[in-house]
């Protein structure tokens, strides 16, 4: 569902120039957001010399021009810092082509929503509704629609068969999946539960999950030290030490 603003010089580009723009922003999406093919709303808006301004150097190693564009991407929330910096690239890498725009005229702003925040048209919130389908759903409110990976087969598939498929079916397939909560906040509730629990032995699949969800380092650290002061400070000692050799094993 992600909307597109795109700001542009009125003298700098050709219509063709602007198609190859649209499709360029378009096939980036779809390659490192998930994005569906069918899900396409982009405006473009030309601007006179005295309603275009900008910095010609800020942050970067060489000169922005008039062929500046501004591309504004308003989408759901979830996506991890990775995936958001493989966005960034692939598509100011897309865009150079044909030497149609440099590499410093690429500017993105990326603005996070969640579902509810939007309407498609006829009054509803489509991607909260039930007719909505669940694959859109989870291309836009998790990080991919990949099935959360687990190592429960190789530890208990001999074991426990039937505990090994409600984790992955259910508990990784199902729950995890569902469009109430992005991933990044079920593995924020996840750390905590497992934390006020004393079930570290759990934490390092956890953890790790977690950084894939978009959580830091630091945010594991910030929440294991305010849970010392609600589930005890010998709990949250003991999450902290599996939580250090996890990040340096």
């Amino acid at each position: 569902m992600p909307f597109i603003n795109i700001s542009y010089h009125e003298e700098q580009y050709s219509e063709t120039d602007l198609q190859f723009i649209s499709t360029q922003i378009k096939n980036s999406l779809i390659k490192e957001f998930n994005v569906p093919p069918d899900d396409f709303f982009q405006v473009f808006h030309s601007h006179k010399n005295e309603q275009f301004h900008f910095n010609t150097d800020y942050l970067i190693n060489e000169k922005r021009t008039k062929k500046l564009l501004y591309i504004q991407i308003t989408c759901g929330i979830g996506r991890t810092i990775e995936q958001k910096k493989n966005l960034y690239n692939t598509m100011t890498e897309s865009l150079f082509q044909n030497n149609i725009v440099t590499k410093g005229n690429v500017f993105i702003i990326l603005n996070e929503t969640p579902l509810e925040n939007w309407s498609f048209g006829m009054g509803e919130a489509q991607m909260v509704m039930n007719q909505c389908s669940p694959t859109t759903i989870t291309n836009e409110n998790h990080l991919n629609n990949n099935q959360i990976k687990s190592n429960i087969s190789s530890e208990l598939g001999d074991l426990a068969p039937a505990f090994v498929d409600f984790t992955e079916n259910v508990l990784f397939g199902d729950l995890w999946m569902r469009n109430d909560l992005s991933l990044r906040d079920r593995s924020l509730i996840t750390l905590s539960s497992l934390v006020t629990a004393g079930n570290i032995e759990q934490l390092p699949f956890h953890i790790n999950l977690a950084k894939e969800n978009n959580i830091s380092e630091n945010d594991i650290i910030g929440l294991i030290t305010h849970l010392a002061f609600y589930t005890g400070w010998p709990k949250a000692a003991s999450a902290l030490n599996k939580t250090k050799n996890v990040f340096s094993p």
